[in-house]
């Protein structure tokens, strides 16, 4: 599950519930998945 809000983001990234490299890793498997909104908003990776 993802977190909606920023503050349970942080809360995820206090507790070890979720990394920053995890994070990073799904933004970039969002953005290069051709369903989903990455080839509108990013020129490029």
């Amino acid at each position: 599950m993802t977190p909606e809000t920023l503050a349970e983001l942080a809360r995820d990234l206090g507790t070890g519930k979720t990394s920053a490299r995890t994070l990073v890793e799904e933004a970039l498997a969002a953005a290069a998945d051709p369903a989903r909104e990455g080839a509108r908003a990013f020129i490029s990776l």
